[in-house]
């Protein structure tokens, strides 16, 4: 048996109500002894004993009707034992059903060798079936939306085949939509049987939607239609990739990697087994296959090196080996990498960029692109001639004395938003630079030979800027600096330690809409071994990023389908581009507000916005099932808000129940006949 208005059962407590009353309006009579009175006594308590039986069944009549009454109201339907009758005698009244397809992507999975979404279309077609003449029948489907036109009434061979024609979306799961629509068709029918059946997985991810209260938070909700659902009689095995990241070309907020590694996050029901890996591809080039390395239960990890594409867009996909959902087994992935700064590196002295001097191995790391700079190397006596313009940074080194003249072009080039980068050396005194000394960092004051006082580098600590730990600074030999104070205004991000004292090794400072750095131990090896040390490519690149003012990272342009992506107008793309969706035409798409929209994201996959024949750049963007949604977890939820259906004979149980009697009528009929009896009784007693 079940009831249509369970809620009402609450209330059962209140027929005990006549019970209660009775005991607290009962008065004790008060005892007086009459003497002569024994024979009277004796045939009052002969009768009393019928009244006191006449007053329970009263009282007992009187708490059953009551009971009676809330249960008629609360609509008790007493079910046919599915299997007991033929689906025909079972039912009393016809059928309106609603059947309702989920179409999110989690129906994707497999099931004994079985898509999933074919066992819910076989389902339903089995139940639309066996309708009867009478009943009628309307087809819809959903995701976490309404899917396809109105609902309307049709002929069970055509609702069949609609439903047959049906296919998996890429969208979540959530059951109100559907289940919002469907009682709105029904709550204009106004005879016969009303029933709505979920054709579903039955995972947890659709409940969400529904709150503590279930299906009775739907707008429209009505108890007198019954609601049915599927599901899967177990959860699947399922492993996903929830998330891909890239650390970009070399660089990564203001700091400096060696290799640009591409990486992936890895989701899972339970541990992800041993051996299980993972693969992928970048721009076109096939990445090899890694093992994923699980971090704990249910969470794995996995990375790959990958060149950088300095000032273009990265694309490519990470995918998993299958498992019953593949739908959520790959990730695509896009990435737009800010162009390499451009940099230019002066020097006057000709034996700074000879093999063995600091100028060679500066020369080695930037002007090798081994940090993912382009980084030119001229004289400085070029200076005039060069349009600085063209650069995000200058470094100057390998000089003996800064003229007037190239002082003020420097000058102006920092004060104009560019960054200049001084490098002390040997062959450098302090009035090298006193053409510029209202924009240094520092204050040099004189070249320092160290002699037998140990000089030691002390790099910046890791908060704020590039974690330097596990670096080895100790053992790097300094035997000369150019001693220097720290200017008004200016920071030293680098020290060295000398005599007891702290003095500034790299320091820097804001001029005009630009900044100034300078580094007093100098690069040459008659002053430090510096450049030649593991870490002075890391260095150099760190410098450099700071010169480039890379501080924002790579960024990744992607989109969660069904929702429209957004670029903002800029040198690159500020007028038409041709826009090519992943399954769809190309077409031409127009800025407008200052943003560029692009629709239609209803396929995973790579969408392309090509806007180089009108003067711009290409690009693209990546677009994902929502990995964040829960849709991926394959479990069951432990009690859905409606009866669940047979997995074996959904449409013989579904017969079976909704033929099922409703016994509003008989029952509220004898609880006016206990009424009456009662009153009878009453009159009794």
């Amino acid at each position: 048996m079940r009831f249509l208005a369970p809620h009402l059962l609450y209330f059962l407590p209140l027929a005990l109500l006549p019970l209660a009353i009775y005991y607290l309006v009962l008065k004790r009579a008060l005892k007086v002894n009459f003497p002569g009175l024994y024979l009277v006594r004796k045939v009052y308590l002969k009768n009393l004993r019928g009244r006191r039986f006449l007053r329970a069944a009263v009282l007992g009549l009187r708490c059953l009707a009551v009971g009676l009454l809330i249960l008629a109201f609360s609509r008790p339907v007493l079910e046919r034992l599915p299997g007991r009758l033929p689906a025909e005698s079972a039912r009393d009244v016809p059928v309106s059903a609603v059947v309702l397809l989920d179409l999110s992507y989690s129906t994707r999975a497999e099931f004994a060798g079985r898509p999933v979404s074919a066992i819910l279309k076989d389902a339903g077609s089995s139940i639309i079936s066996r309708l009867g003449p009478a009943d009628k029948v309307a087809v819809g489907a959903f995701s976490d939306r309404w899917e396809g036109g109105p609902l309307s009434w049709e002929p069970p061979a055509r609702a069949a085949a609609r439903l047959a024609g049906m296919t998996p979306s890429w969208r979540v799961t959530d059951y109100r939509p559907a289940l919002e629509k469907a009682f709105a068709f029904l709550g204009a029918e106004k005879a016969g049987k009303k029933a709505v059946i979920v054709l579903t997985d039955g995972f947890a991810r659709g409940f969400k939607g529904l709150g503590p209260d279930g299906a009775a938070s739907v707008r429209g909700y009505s108890p007198e239609v019954e609601l049915y659902g599927t599901a899967l009689p177990a959860g699947l095995d399922n492993r996903w990739v929830s998330s891909v990241s890239f650390n970009g070309a070399g660089l990564l907020d203001g700091g400096f990697k060696t290799v640009p590694l591409l990486s992936a996050q890895f989701g899972g029901i339970g541990r992800i087994r041993s051996g299980a890996a993972a693969a992928g591809q970048v721009n076109g080039l096939a990445l090899r296959r890694v093992a994923i390395t699980e971090r704990q239960a249910g969470t794995g990890f996995a990375s790959w090196p990958a060149g950088g594409a300095a000032g273009g867009t990265l694309t490519g996909r990470v995918f998993m080996e299958p498992d019953a959902l593949q739908a959520d087994n790959s990730r695509w992935f896009a990435f737009r990498v800010p162009r390499a700064p451009k940099l230019l590196c002066l020097s006057s002295d000709p034996q700074f960029l000879l093999r063995g001097h600091g100028g060679h191995f500066l020369k080695s790391v930037l002007g090798e692109n081994v940090t993912g700079f382009s980084c030119l190397f001229y004289d400085l006596a070029r200076l005039q001639d060069l349009a600085l313009s063209d650069y995000q940074g200058v470094i100057a080194a390998g000089f003996s004395e800064i003229t007037a003249r190239q002082a003020e072009l420097l000058r102006r080039f920092v004060l104009a938003g560019g960054h200049l980068l001084l490098v002390a050396g040997p062959q450098t005194q302090p009035s090298a630079f006193r053409f510029m000394e209202d924009i240094l960092p520092v204050r040099p004051l004189r070249a320092e030979p160290a002699g037998g006082a140990r000089a030691r580098l002390v790099p910046p600590a890791s908060a704020g800027d590039f974690d330097w730990a596990g670096y080895q600074f100790g053992d790097i030999k300094i035997s000369g600096f150019l001693l220097s104070t720290l200017s008004d205004g200016a920071q030293a991000r680098w020290k060295i330690k000398y005599r007891e004292a702290e003095y500034p090794a790299f320091a820097e400072i804001t001029a005009g809409k630009g900044r100034v750095f300078f580094w007093t131990p100098g690069l040459e090896t008659a002053w430090t071994d510096f450049a030649l040390r593991p870490v002075f490519p890391v260095w150099a690149g760190y410098a450099a990023a700071r010169l480039g003012n890379t501080r924002i990272s790579v960024r990744g342009l992607g989109a969660v389908i069904g929702e429209p992506f957004k670029l903002p107008v800029s040198d690159d793309l500020n007028g038409p581009v041709d826009y090519t969706p992943a399954a769809g035409p190309a077409r031409q798409v127009r800025p407008a507000n200052g943003f560029y929209e692009f629709p239609d994201t209803d396929e995973p996959g790579i969408y392309r916005v090509a806007a180089r024949a009108y003067g711009g750049a290409d690009t693209a963007f990546a677009v994902n099932p929502d990995s964040g949604s829960g849709e991926s977890v394959t479990e069951p939820a432990p009690a859905p808000p409606w009866t669940v259906l047979k997995f074996q004979d959904p449409a013989g149980d579904f017969f079976a129940r909704a033929g099922g009697l409703e016994l509003f009528g008989p029952v509220l009929a004898f609880a006016l006949a206990l009424l009456a009896l009662e009153f009878f009784l009453a009159g009794l007693a």
